[in-house]
């Protein structure tokens, strides 16, 4: 969900950092939002995570064996739908309240939006326009899985600027000292607390490296996404643990989406090796 770090915070009780507050420990500098242009830098890169992610779909495909007129297609619809479907899932997700009382929270994009939405939004538009115009669907998705991962790995750099997933408290280096004292009156110390944005972007980098090894082998057509998917899936179920969000049955928003494509990855992955074509 895309938001203000000191907005989410504020509505967070100080005592669930107590733990955090020692400045014995050595902790990565909290770096203030700043604009570039007028425009947020989140949003710019943002602008350039989707732009990267596109252009990778398109200059990988040919190794995937896609025709670059075809992976343009699926790109443009692709990029339509990532903006809808992650706004549509941040809402429901996180703003439904806010919906209920203003329903044109709805049509305000720049209100936040989910990665899981983006992911999902991207996946309905592959099979959509691949099965109306008859693309390779295998292909094709393990050339968008490429640009997915380039794309998601810049868009947590501006989640890691813009500090909008504030975790729980923690005493660890990778730990940030988040200013309190405008946000919580007589707390003057910081409060040390994971940056969960931070923690995925330093799991997406590897997860880059993997999906480029990956290209370079050669899998049956479908496999490279459906590894993708499975490992992302699981990191990402694991470091919504560090997450302060609502739970629903004891599990957040993102990790029962992680649950959902990890399983669906999986069945992927067992038809793809099953049917060996």
């Amino acid at each position: 969900m895309v938001s203000s770090c000191p907005l989410r915070l504020a509505r967070i009780s100080p005592s669930l950092y107590v733990a955090s507050m020692s400045a014995a420990v050595v902790a990565l500098p909290y770096v203030a939002v700043f604009r570039v242009g007028g425009l947020p830098t989140y949003v710019l890169l943002l602008m350039l995570a989707l732009a990267l992610g596109a252009m990778t779909s398109v200059l990988v495909s040919r190794r995937f064996g896609v025709p670059r007129d075809q992976i343009a297609i699926v790109v443009a619809w692709g990029l339509g739908a990532a903006v809808v479907g992650g706004h549509v899932f941040d809402v429901i997700a996180y703003q439904w309240h806010d919906a209920s009382e203003n329903p044109f929270v709805w049509w305000q994009v720049s209100s936040g939006t989910s990665l899981f939405g983006a992911l999902l939004g991207i996946a309905i538009a592959t099979i959509v326009v691949c099965k109306q115009r008859g693309f390779d669907l295998r292909r094709c998705a393990d050339t968008v899985a490429i640009g997915c991962v380039v794309a998601m790995t810049i868009g947590r750099i501006g989640c890691a600027l813009v500090h909008d997933h504030p975790g729980i408290a923690t005493s660890s280096f990778v730990g940030i000292d988040v200013p309190t004292q405008a946000y919580w009156g007589g707390l003057q110390l910081p409060v040390r607390a994971h940056d969960v944005g931070l923690d995925e972007l330093l799991v997406m980098i590897p997860i880059a490296v993997v999906a480029f090894i990956l290209m370079r082998r050669r899998f049956r057509p479908g496999m490279t996404a459906a590894i993708l998917a499975i490992v992302y899936g699981s990191a990402r179920f694991a470091l919504d643990f560090l997450r302060l969000e609502p739970r629903h049955g004891g599990l957040t928003s993102g990790q029962w989406a992680s649950i959902a494509m990890f399983a669906i990855a999986a069945f992927a992955f067992t038809r793809v090796r099953a049917s060996g074509a």
